[in-house]
């Protein structure tokens, strides 16, 4: 083979790392990797962060996965999301992939999300992460709504004042902007996404392709749930630090996590729901 031709094709092949942080959830994470599909001329690896659940993960003896690396990382003491998604970062790097992708045990990727993120990408230099819509389920399956985030790059700046503009899980970025971004802060627990992708808009645009490319399941009892106050008062810090007066989404995002801190968590639940079915 020419080597020209040989160094061209090995450019084409790119890298990419699927991150999943598991707590508890050996079946979710099956369901979750099953829904992978393979990248043509691509590598694809999942980095699984075992955060010491109580039975240690692993792969049934007879699993096999569209020909995709499955590489668990075991933690021996649970510490938490941040932690978990650090240590992925951390091998990710240190490996030199091309892209990450992330994705929470028990959500479901629909099909050829990672090729339809990954052609984005390739085809747009200019855009750094890219997310998508996502459908919501409750645990019998029953759809309860989609959300859908902002599209273009200068609409999620606006909206970012308000609340964060991705689905953490159905992220795409490059490793090149995250290496630049840094790794998950423990100064924004509970809302740590929303930092992180405030400090993406620093390095690059962004953006989100108008279809929906993962299931996500709304656990009643899912961290969001549980920790719903904190997470609020720490979108409120990240709000109050990104204050700008020319910018009525700022007040606006701000007077309504005041509003969604002094109310039954239902309220909030039952109004994002009811715009989200009309959007």
């Amino acid at each position: 083979m020419n080597l020209r031709l040989f160094i061209f094709r090995v450019r084409l092949v790119k890298k990419i790392a699927i991150l999943i942080p598991v707590f508890n959830n050996q079946d979710g994470f099956i369901k979750s990797i099953s829904s992978i599909d393979s990248c043509k001329r691509n590598i694809i690896e999942v980095v699984a962060v075992d955060d010491g659940s109580s039975e240690q993960l692993f792969l049934p003896s007879q699993f096999s996965c569209n020909n995709i690396k499955i590489n668990i990382i075991r933690l021996e003491n649970n510490s938490g999301i941040i932690v978990a998604l650090n240590k992925g970062l951390e091998y990710i790097y240190h490996n030199k992939f091309d892209y990450i992708a992330r994705l929470d045990a028990g959500d479901i990727c629909t099909k050829k999300r990672i090729q339809k993120q990954l052609d984005f990408l390739n085809q747009n230099e200019r855009i750094g992460l890219v997310g998508s819509y996502a459908s919501f389920f409750d645990m019998s399956g029953k759809e309860l709504f989609t959300y859908k985030p902002p599209v273009t790059h200068d609409l999620i700046k606006r909206k970012m004042h308000l609340n964060s503009c991705f689905c953490h899980p159905a992220v795409m970025f490059r490793a090149s902007i995250a290496e630049k971004v840094g790794f998950y802060s423990n100064k924004y627990k509970d809302a740590e996404d929303y930092d992180y992708f405030w400090r993406f808009l620093e390095f690059t645009e962004t953006y989100n392709l108008p279809e929906v490319l993962i299931q996500t399941e709304a656990n009643p009892l899912g961290l969001s749930r549980l920790r719903r106050k904190n997470q609020l008062r720490t979108r409120l810090a990240l709000q109050l630090k990104k204050f700008k007066v020319s910018y009525l989404n700022s007040y606006i995002g701000i007077i309504q996590t005041l509003i969604f801190l002094s109310t039954p968590s239902k309220l909030p639940e039952m109004i994002k729901k009811y715009f989200l079915k009309r959007s």
